[in-house]
């Protein structure tokens, strides 16, 4: 089976839960009256439902039929809601089970989302509440259907890659990227004199042919402004070319943190890039950690790297798309998922290309202006970041999938780094 036919698999088995049917929920409360409410209330928000009194029914009803989430009541006198809701777990780990509770003790509600609940609902219960409550876990659990489809897809690409860089070693890697560290060096050096950049030359003959009789020239306020934003482009360029000579040039200042620490770092640069791609109205979501281990991370240029794909994504999605990011265990790596929407007519990297792309100076789009958080040009970014990976004594995959957790198929491009990882310390 290809990655393209795995990811495919998963998130077309999630169509339930991502809304190409109605949603389905089980409701577990011995009061005749919460049972009824609640059940008028998945009609009034468009969800199919099933009420039952205990737990007993419960379990049974949930090995032979498949819910979108469960609605348990914490009190109950058959089997107690802790216990069902780890019986439920035990069935499936992925079941989606929000609490009903009586209880306003923040510390009692701590405890209860330690039980394995996605979240919880404080009796009495408004409509406004409950649809509020149940459409966070709905999207909570197709990024988790999501999150699982991408990272099966990392494995076979990890896989891949491992054997891809084996063979690379014999062909003597040290010595491609010591070419590729003075090409670069030498762009740098050349560019920074004034050779190339074609739009500064040609915006400057444009202002010579402007000048009159006695030799002097007047700038028009529009031009100037093109030739401005030309020159600021042109100096990010060669900035970016000094940060990715430091890059090649110096040993990666590896520092062992928990991911919840990497997520810190990583959070600052989706904010960023929430502001400077505002105009595109694109939706960049926040990633979750739910596991204990410890990675060696440069925190500069791996942030870097991270900001480079977050570029990437947000040149070539779909305006108003979603950029998701995803960080979970893979093998003994941990891997950061960045999946984009493609826009319509791209056809984003085909599978020929994925270990081209991350080539020096080769692009499969034209450059773009548009992100001004944009660090890295000239078709080095990918090659930032595979070489940032290296460092790291990790890999990069980049390549297309497509998602199935929405009403309509969507083609995306999904970028991932694995980072080795070692199990956290006991506490």
């Amino acid at each position: 089976m290809t990655e393209q036919e795995k990811y495919t698999a998963v998130t077309a088995g999630m169509q339930q839960t991502a809304g190409q049917s109605k949603p389905r929920a089980l409701i577990v409360d011995d009061e005749a009256e919460i049972r009824k409410l609640l059940s008028e209330m998945c009609r009034i928000c468009g969800i199919d439902s099933r009420a039952v009194a205990g737990g007993k029914e419960a379990l049974e009803i949930a090995g032979k039929e498949k819910f979108t989430f469960f609605v348990v009541d914490l009190n109950m006198p058959e089997i107690p809601g802790p216990e069902l809701i780890a019986q439920l777990l035990q069935m499936d780990s992925d079941s989606a089970i929000i609490v009903l509770t009586g209880e306003k003790n923040p510390e009692v509600i701590v405890d209860i989302m330690k039980h394995g609940a996605w979240d919880y609902l404080v009796k009495p219960i408004t409509v406004d509440q409950f649809e509020k409550t149940v459409n966070e876990v709905l999207k909570k659990k197709q990024r988790r259907f999501m999150e699982k489809s991408a990272l099966e897809v990392g494995e076979s690409r990890l896989r891949t890659k491992l054997e891809w860089m084996t063979y690379k070693d014999k062909r003597s890697k040290e010595a491609t990227e010591a070419a590729d560290k003075n090409v670069i060096y030498n762009l740098r050096a050349s560019l920074s004199q004034g050779d190339g950049f074609g739009a500064l030359i040609s915006l400057i003959d444009i202002i010579r042919y402007q000048e009159n009789e006695n030799g002097d020239t007047v700038v028009d306020k529009e031009l100037m402004k093109v030739l401005s934003e030309n020159a600021d482009y042109g100096k990010k360029i060669i900035d970016g070319l000094d940060s990715i000579v430091k890059i090649y040039s110096k040993d990666a200042a590896l520092e062992k943190m928990h991911p919840d620490k990497l997520m810190a770092l990583l959070h600052q640069k989706i904010l960023e890039m929430r502001e400077s791609s505002a105009d595109r109205g694109l939706v960049i979501s926040e990633p979750e950690t739910r596991f204990d281990c410890l990675v060696a991370v440069d925190k500069n240029s791996f942030c870097d790297a991270f900001e480079e794909l977050l570029v990437n994504a947000c040149k070539y999605s779909a305006k108003g798309s979603e950029i998701d990011v995803f960080v979970s265990p893979v093998g003994s790596y941990l891997c950061i998922s960045v999946k984009s929407e493609l826009a319509p007519n791209d056809n984003g990297i085909p599978k020929e290309m994925e270990e081209t792309v991350q080539e020096s100076f080769f692009r499969l789009h034209p450059p773009s202006m548009g992100i001004k958080a944009e660090k890295f040009g000239l078709g080095l970014g990918l090659t930032v970041v595979n070489q940032v990976m290296r460092k790291h004594n990790g890999t990069f995959t980049i390549g297309n999938v497509n998602d199935h957790t929405h009403s309509q198929i969507q083609k995306c491009v999904l970028a991932q780094m694995f980072l080795p990882m070692e199990s956290a310390p006991a506490r």
